[in-house]
């Protein structure tokens, strides 16, 4: 293994290093280089590629950095979640950032909470991205970094889709950034009722040691269009016609087997039960 994926599964699966700013996936990993500033408020004309591939391929490569730095954000959390050394207040702010009640953030709540907080795989978000986007082509992307079709129901919050139906009161969000787009797709995938069954698939795979890719969670995106099972079929062929399991999914989560001695990865994929609950704590 080269020095260079050395140093990446480092900075995956050791989170705590990733605010000190040593080292980062996006960079390290996949072998891409940080979005130029430029890049965080104009988005790049996808249009000017008149083959498909490469056009695909620009896509992928513009979203693929933002999507791994709002997993990193996600492994931070989680390893926050399950280190005895978290400070009462950053346990707080975690829980009010997955759940509502937060009074107290015991045990038991770091167990019910560890489900919300976990990764969403490359391949879905890049696949989702893509279908919501229109591969970067859409206004809402373009005039407001929108790649995921949320909506926001306050006057003025957004754009007002051309398509809205009389009495109608939803807009679609502008964000200040790709990346705050990702991580608003992320916490509604790990926080939203509708994707329950995804949540629950997740860790079913996680506590088995497997492996979560795209294509283990697509099944669980009726909810996410009016177009339900068509919609999820649609998200299914992209990720399989573009081979995204082998070409992010699989590489992401090689890391895991790579570093599997390290403390904090050894934590991560235990049971939570068997972290969380050992003799002597309580399950209140």
């Amino acid at each position: 293994m080269s020095l260079k994926k050395l140093f990446a599964t480092i900075a995956l699966f050791l989170p705590l290093l990733a605010p000190i700013g040593i080292i980062t996936v996006y960079e390290c990993y996949y072998e891409v280089e940080a979005p130029p500033v430029a890049d965080i408020h104009h988005l790049p004309d996808f249009s000017v590629y008149a083959d498909v591939k490469m056009k695909k391929q620009a896509f992928f490569d513009y979203m693929l950095p933002w999507i791994l730095m709002a997993n990193q954000q996600l492994l931070n959390d989680r390893a926050s979640l399950l280190s005895p050394f978290t400070r009462a207040e950053e346990l707080t702010r975690i829980c009010r950032r997955y759940s509502r009640d937060c009074q107290q953030v015991d045990n038991a709540k770091r167990l019910l909470l560890l489900p919300r907080v976990d990764i969403v795989p490359p391949a879905l978000a890049l696949s989702q991205a893509a279908m919501e986007s229109g591969w970067g082509g859409s206004r809402f992307a373009w005039q407001g970094f929108n790649f995921f079709g949320h909506w926001c129901f306050k006057a003025g919050c957004g754009m007002v889709p051309r398509s809205r139906q009389n009495g109608a009161s939803h807009e679609v969000k502008i964000f200040t950034s790709p990346l705050a787009s990702v991580q608003a797709y992320f916490l509604n995938l790990n926080t939203h009722s509708r994707y329950q069954s995804l949540r629950e698939r997740r860790l079913r795979l996680r506590l088995q040691g497997e492996t979560v890719t795209g294509l283990d969670l697509v099944g669980h995106l009726q909810g996410y269009s009016e177009r339900g099972q068509d919609y999820v079929d649609e998200i299914e062929q992209m990720i399989r016609y573009n081979q995204l399991v082998a070409r992010v999914d699989q590489p992401f989560w090689a890391a895991v087997d790579t570093v599997l001695a390290a403390p904090v990865i050894s934590v991560l994929l235990q049971p939570e039960s068997s972290i969380l609950l050992k003799p002597g704590n309580s399950r209140r």
